[in-house]
């Protein structure tokens, strides 16, 4: 009975041991890549090209091919431009599949001009921060809703960008908020300063058929499985390894 017991003794300091390194343990890392876009695998429709205008009404719901885009001083119109991608984990899509604990290392917005860009201009993507739906009619004024423009980011250019080209945002820091909880994903919003001329006479929206849609990237690493969970079930087995040593005693 002694040796017995003396065997247990020794399980259970082991386990607690184990217990403490798995803890200690970094959890092992697996680096992945989603893409949300219109078919091909994830895009929400919920589009809008809707927001404030000069001198004419510019605003597009989300039923056309393509919408206007930034601010144009000749044409006369401050167009902000609503994108939602699908967020969804009940589905396998969007930010809500990837798990809280993963790190974003990169996340990139990329729009596909159907017209080409004035010369210069610059451009920002910020986090829309309260629910949103398109305007109900082409040409109709909807109100924007909030964002949050001091985490905006930027992409400029210095000369006219083809037709069929592509722009590019940052948008690592907004997903990364996204996926961990910080913040709620409400999609983008792409604006210009008012009175900038910076505009893009046209961008492809969701209903294109093609795979110049509207695309988010992200590139991310997940922690699989965390250090906690080993540390769950030694733990426990310690816990019922002494259960047993207790009613050997008293046998």
């Amino acid at each position: 009975m002694k040796t017995n017991t003396t065997s247990l003794r020794r399980a259970i300091v082991l386990c607690s041991l184990y217990s403490i390194a798995a803890l200690l343990l970094p959890a092992s890392m697996q680096a992945d890549t989603m893409v949300l876009q219109n078919n091909n695998a994830g895009y929400n429709a919920s589009v809008g090209g809707i927001g404030g205008t000069t001198g004419t009404t510019a605003n597009w719901n989300g039923t056309a091919t393509s919408f206007r885009l930034g601010d144009s001083t000749a044409s006369g119109y401050n167009v902000t431009d609503l994108f939602r991608f699908a967020d969804d984990a009940d589905v396998s899509l969007g930010v809500g599949y990837i798990s809280s604990s993963s790190i974003v290392s990169s996340a990139t917005l990329t729009l596909t001009l159907a017209q080409a860009s004035s010369t210069t201009g610059t451009l920002y993507v910020a986090p829309i921060t309260e629910e949103w739906t398109s305007a109900a009619t082409t040409g109709t004024f909807t109100a924007l809703p909030a964002i949050n423009t001091g985490v905006a980011t930027s992409t400029s250019w210095s000369s006219t960008i083809a037709q069929s080209a592509t722009i590019s945002f940052d948008v690592t820091g907004i997903v990364q908020s996204w996926v961990n909880g910080s913040s709620t994903s409400y999609g983008f919003a792409v604006y210009a300063d008012s009175g900038s001329n910076s505009f893009i006479s046209a961008v492809h929206n969701p209903l294109r058929t093609n795979l110049q849609t509207p695309k988010l990237t992200i590139d991310y690493v997940a922690s699989i499985p965390e250090p906690s969970t080993y540390a769950f079930f030694l733990g426990a087995f310690s816990v019922g390894l002494a259960a047993v040593l207790r009613r050997r005693r008293s046998a």
